[in-house]
């Protein structure tokens, strides 16, 4: 396998986890819990993590999962483009919009058999890490205030069949404070040093990207926000004379589209308002993409503030 650089190779998985959290709004329990992971294997730097409760897996999440491989914090600083992105043949990762999408960011896709964790050893390797230092070895306080090591309400592998256990039950973390001790973890876990690698993925990292030639890989999310754009709102629906439209209730407009309709109004005469289609981002609500139904007439394509 080449992973001799920084985004030579990027792996992503989902894991189901026996654990059910504290929604901090209702302090009622969430349903089961899954966590979506992007990782290097260059550097085994975890690139993206998105938490998944209660639903099944789904393109939505793994679009999501691929935004966080652009982004980056304070802690956890690598971001970029994969040169190669590895998945499974589940349904979320392996539908219609992910190969688009990654046609779109300019990033080659590779399907690993189903149920063949061989085929994505670095981020099964990740996760059997996650389990045995994070689930099981994390200190915590719970929402009692009770200091523990692991959570108490993480059932692993070979616990995970008891059925006699309700996890809604025994659920006594909440979702806030589950994320922040995911945080500290992921951070500890980048500076601290790995077995493969005799250093840290900090700093494998950071050494691979002052030899990566091609800077290109390092590009922020700004730049490709647009074609996270993935989603359409309506087959079709009506812009309007002072460039407005609407996606879930919320009004877009900015004047390149009021330009876009009078482009069309004069090319279809219309007269009131004109047809256009409009994709969004489910995870990004600051601008969508807006394109006329009828290409061959105008090729336009705007973005509202």
């Amino acid at each position: 396998m080449d992973v001799k650089l920084p985004f030579s190779r990027v792996e992503c998985d989902r894991v189901k986890l026996s654990m059910c959290l504290i929604d901090d709004e209702t302090l009622k329990p969430t349903l089961p819990i899954s966590l979506y992971f992007a990782l290097d294997c260059h550097s085994r730097y975890p690139l993206g993590v998105v938490l998944e409760m209660g639903h099944g897996e789904n393109k939505e999440n793994v679009v999501n999962l691929l935004r966080q491989i652009y982004m980056s914090d304070d802690n956890l600083n690598a971001r970029g483009r994969p040169k190669i992105l590895f998945m499974d043949n589940g349904a979320g990762f392996n539908n219609t919009v992910i190969p688009k999408l990654c046609q779109r960011l300019e990033v080659s896709l590779a399907y690993t058999p189903s149920n063949s964790p061989s085929a994505k050893p670095f981020i099964e390797s990740f996760f059997n890490s996650l389990r045995h230092c994070f689930f099981s070895g994390m200190k915590v306080v719970t929402q009692n205030g009770e200091q523990t090591i692991g959570f108490n309400s993480y059932r692993s592998k070979r616990k995970a069949n008891d059925t006699s256990v309700d996890l809604t039950k025994i659920a006594d973390i909440k979702v806030s404070d589950f994320l922040r001790a995911l945080n500290i973890y992921l951070t500890e876990y980048v500076n601290t040093v790995h077995s493969e690698l005799k250093d840290t993925p900090q700093n494998v990292w950071n050494k691979g990207r002052s030899q990566q030639l091609d800077t290109s890989y390092f590009i922020k999310y700004e730049k490709v926000k647009q074609q996270f754009h993935c989603f359409r709102h309506k087959s079709s629906q009506k812009l309007q004379s002072n460039g407005v439209v609407r996606v879930h209730n919320q009004t877009f407009s900015s004047p390149q589209l009021k330009f876009l309709y009078n482009r069309l109004n004069t090319l279809e005469n219309n007269g009131s308002s004109v047809d256009v289609v409009v994709y969004y981002d489910p995870f990004d609500a600051s601008k969508v993409s807006v394109i006329p139904v009828d290409n061959k007439a105008i090729s336009l394509k705007s973005l509202l503030a």
